[in-house]
């Protein structure tokens, strides 16, 4: 079996959605070739943080974000379609 290094990257971009509150955070993992150090394969994340999320344990830019667009208008359309879910 060959061996592969694999790079992780926490996060590569964001997403945001100011009308409900709402950050999507993307990252890839990227596996090398140990011998030349090429690129072999990239797999994308896509994690959600939801308005309601505790975001205590992110970094300080996607704390920022998050805190940026959650607006009390974003924070009252996004209850609300929670609550339209519900029914």
């Amino acid at each position: 079996m060959a061996t592969v290094n694999v790079e992780r990257h926490a996060w590569k971009s964001l997403e945001a959605d100011g009308r409900y509150g709402r950050v999507v955070v993307i990252s890839d993992t990227v596996y090398l070739d140990p011998d030349t150090g090429g690129v072999l394969k990239r797999k994308r994340h896509r994690r959600p943080i939801e308005p309601d999320a505790d975001i205590s344990g992110e970094p300080a830019v996607i704390k920022a974000v998050c805190n940026a667009i959650r607006t009390d208008d974003a924070l009252a359309r996004w209850a609300e379609s929670q609550e339209d879910q519900e029914v």
